[in-house]
C-alpha cells in the first residue's frame, strides 16, 4: 500500500510540474496574430519615404531618379506570444520586452515619369534574425515589397513647397518560430498581408535641408495563423492551431503620420525619418543614405 501511495504521489508531482494551461497558450497566440493583422501592414509602409514630395521627371537635365538604402527600428507588441511562450516554458520568447523593437533594413529606388508629371518608387525590406537565449532558439522573419506612385499638386519654387498625393501597394509576410531546447515543444506564428495605401506629403528644400511631413491611410487584408506543440519527455503531449483571416467583404483600416529631414550634400541625401501608426501605436525610426538627381 505504501508503495502504491508513493508511486501515486510521484505521478501527481510529475504531472503538476509539467502541466500547462492550454487556454492561456491558445488565447495568447490568437491575441498575437490578431495584432499582427494591424502591426505588420503598419510597418510595411513606413520605410519607402523620399524626402522630396516629388522628385521630378526622368527626362530632363539632369534626369530625375534615385537609389538608396536605409536601416532602422520598428516596435512590435509581443505580449500575446509571450504569454503562450511562458506557459510552454520557452524562455527565448518569454524574456523579450513586451514592446519588442525589431531592426529592419531596406533598399529603395525612385524614378521620375517619362512624359507625365509623376514619380514611382519601390522598396524591399527584410529581416531574418536567429537568436539564442539560454538554450532555447528563436527566429523571426519579415519580408516586404512596396511600390508607390505620386502625383504633384504643387511643385517647389522660391515660395511654394512640393505637395504630392500618392497611392501604394505592399505585400508583407513572415513568421516567429521558437523552440524549447532538447524538446519537440515549439510555437510558430505566420503572417501575410496585402496593403493598399493613399498618402499626402509636403516638403520644402531650404539650403542643404529638406524637411517633410505627411499622412497616410492604409487598407489591408491579412491571412495569419499559429500552431504549437507541447511535449515533455513523452509524458504530456498537446497540439493546437488557429487562424485569423480578414473577411472577404472587409478591409482593416489604419492611419499614419510621418515626418523627417533630409541633409543634402550635392547628390548625396541623408534621410532621418520617423512614423507613427495611430490605430496600432506602432512606431518606426530610420536613417537612410541615397544618391538622387
Amino acid at each position: 500500500m505504501k508503495k502504491i501511495i508513493s508511486i501515486f504521489m510521484i505521478l501527481c508531482l510529475f504531472t503538476s510540474v509539467f502541466a500547462f494551461d492550454k487556454t492561456v497558450v491558445e488565447d495568447g497566440l490568437t491575441e498575437f496574430i490578431d495584432g499582427l493583422a494591424d502591426s505588420a501592414p503598419a510597418v510595411s509602409t513606413m520605410n519607402n519615404v523620399w524626402a522630396d514630395g516629388y522628385v521630378g521627371q526622368l527626362i530632363g537635365i539632369p534626369p530625375h531618379f534615385g537609389v538608396g538604402a536605409s536601416a532602422g527600428v520598428a516596435k512590435m507588441d509581443v505580449t500575446g506570444v509571450k504569454k503562450a511562450a511562458k506557459e510552454l516554458g520557452i524562455s527565448a520568447v518569454d524574456k523579450l520586452s513586451d514592446d519588442f523593437v525589431l531592426p529592419v533594413a531596406s533598399v529603395q529606388a525612385v524614378i521620375g515619369g517619362l512624359f507625365l508629371p509623376f514619380d514611382i518608387s519601390g522598396s524591399y525590406m527584410t529581416l531574418n534574425e536567429p537568436l539564442s537565449i539560454g538554450e532555447d532558439a528563436l527566429q523571426y522573419k519579415f519580408d516586404c515589397f512596396n511600390v508607390k506612385l505620386r502625383l504633384p499638386i504643387l511643385k517647389q519654387n522660391v515660395v511654394l513647397p512640393n505637395l504630392s498625393i500618392g497611392v501604394g501597394y505592399s505585400k508583407v509576410s513572415g513568421y516567429v518560430l521558437a523552440n524549447l531546447a532538447d524538446s519537440t515543444t515549439f510555437l510558430k506564428t505566420s503572417f501575410a498581408s496585402e496593403v493598399y495605401s493613399a498618402d499626402v506629403q509636403l516638403s520644402k528644400s531650404v539650403i542643404f535641408l529638406t524637411p517633410y511631413v505627411g499622412a497616410r491611410l492604409l487598407a489591408s487584408k491579412s491571412d495569419n495563423s499559429w500552431e504549437y506543440a507541447f511535449d515533455v519527455a513523452g509524458v504530456v503531449s498537446e497540439k493546437g492551431n488557429g487562424t485569423y483571416k480578414t473577411a472577404d467583404d472587409k478591409m482593416d483600416i489604419s492611419y499614419q503620420v510621418f515626418a523627417g529631414t533630409s541633409f543634402n550634400i550635392l547628390i548625396l541625401k541623408i534621410n532621418a525619418n520617423a512614423a507613427y501608426d495611430i490605430k496600432t501605436k506602432v512606431w518606426s525610426a530610420g536613417l537612410g543614405l541615397a544618391v538622387q538627381l
